[in-house]
């Protein structure tokens, strides 16, 4: 299943894993931070008022926000566009 259009105020993300390795060698994934760093990968229709970010832009989202889906045996987040609190370079 692939993405045809993502409608309303939305962004799809994909969903970057925060990787940490212990003193034994084993490499955890932790979620600890309240925001994190990922890619746009499509944008919705954003309302007339609303700035929003570009397919392929860095934005900043909250580590607890968005719906997660899966596509393909990837996990991915789609957001509402207030979720994002900036684009970052």
């Amino acid at each position: 299943m692939r993405v045809k259009k993502l409608l309303g105020s939305r962004v799809l993300v994909d969903v970057p894993m925060t990787t940490k390795k212990t003193t034994g060698g084993i490499i955890t994934t932790t979620k600890t931070e309240d925001y994190r760093i990922t890619e746009v990968l499509e944008v919705g229709t954003p309302k007339s008022d609303e700035i929003a970010p570009l397919k392929g832009d860095k934005v900043m989202i909250p580590t607890n926000g968005g719906i997660k889906v899966k596509l393909e045996d990837k996990e991915y987040m789609v957001l509402n566009l207030d979720q994002v609190i900036m684009i970052v370079e």
